[in-house]
């Protein structure tokens, strides 16, 4: 009859009080505060959300849920600090559109995105909307791509800045239409907004709860909303995927990031407690008047989706030539 060896034997003991520690991390956790780190500055809608979804998790845990901000660099700063925090659950990040558009956008960062994060779940998304001058002549997805054919390169669109989400969603438009239009980049969406009421560019991708006001008042024409599923905020507007460019898809989400190596019991039961706040119906009835919709994936869910975001970008990025180091 075979024995174990020593060294086989200190090896499953050492398995096996890793696992139960992890599950005893999990029963106890939390026991002190949770810094919860957001790449922009106070007062965004990144903040917002951070503060409202950050608060409600506090109450449900009995500990304060510190929120930490940290801009700089589109999210880097702030990604950087999440990526070299103890892996303990403790320390989570805001993860936004930038967490998977930054690897291809810069050819260096302090972090690895696929190594350094465990993705914890994902918060909310909603829709952009895709917004037209009213003297262009121009009613749907498809007139859009017919003028852009018919003068190539010479259309112009707005965004609030290279290599955001107002920006790549006029990109894989571009891409996935194969047509060729002017981008100007503004510092801001607001100045770009006005601007495409004043007619200096001829369409901007805008976010639905700031220019909601203006498709209401017929100052700009709403002609399709950017995710596969129409926009509970503008249901009667279709989605681009549906007028003529099958598969386009761009949203704006937020989730939740942490460590790499953080113990999977704990990341799974902050999925759970994210998922009820975002069921509570003082959170549903705020997050509505924003614009957007809830999700609470499981952190496989929200891994997965991680992972063929990055891909997406990283070959529209390629294609359009966009680099910002």
């Amino acid at each position: 009859m075979a024995y174990p060896t020593r060294r086989c034997l200190a090896l499953f003991l050492s398995l096996l009080s890793g696992l139960l520690g992890g599950n005893a991390t999990a029963q106890t956790f939390p026991e002190k505060p949770i810094h919860l780190v957001v790449g922009f500055a106070p007062g965004g809608g990144t903040d917002l959300l951070a503060r409202l979804v950050g608060q409600k998790l506090g109450d449900r845990l009995g500990q304060v849920v510190v929120i930490d901000n940290r801009p700089g660099a589109n999210m880097i700063v702030g990604s950087d600090a999440v990526a070299k925090a103890p892996p303990d659950g403790y320390t989570l990040g805001m993860a936004a559109t930038p967490s998977v558009t930054n690897p291809s956008l810069y050819a260096r960062l302090p972090f690895d995105t696929s190594k350094d994060f465990s993705w914890v779940t994902q918060l909310t998304t909603s829709s952009l909307v895709l917004l037209v001058n009213n003297s262009v002549p121009v009613n749907s997805v498809q007139d859009l791509i017919a003028l852009a054919r018919k003068e190539s390169g010479k259309i112009a669109y707005g965004s609030s800045g290279s290599g955001g989400s107002i920006h790549l969603a006029g990109v894989l438009l571009e891409k996935m239409a194969n047509i060729n239009m002017i981008h100007v980049p503004y510092k801001g969406n607001a100045p770009a907004l006005t601007d495409l009421i004043g007619g200096r560019i001829a369409f901007l991708f805008g976010d639905i709860p700031q220019v909601a006001s203006y498709i209401k008042a017929g100052t700009v024409k709403a002609i399709a909303v950017s995710t596969l599923k129409r926009s509970p905020a503008l249901p009667g507007v279709p989605t681009i995927a549906e007028s003529g460019l099958p598969g386009y898809d761009v949203a704006v989400w937020y989730g939740i990031s942490a460590p790499a190596n953080t113990p999977k019991a704990v990341t799974a039961k902050l999925a759970r407690e994210f998922k009820e706040v975002l069921q509570m119906p003082e959170v549903k009835e705020k997050l509505v008047s924003w614009g957007v919709q809830p999700v609470g994936s499981t952190p496989e869910e929200f891994e997965i989706f991680i992972k063929n975001e990055i891909v997406k970008w990283a070959s529209t990025i390629k294609a359009a030539n966009i680099l910002l180091d």
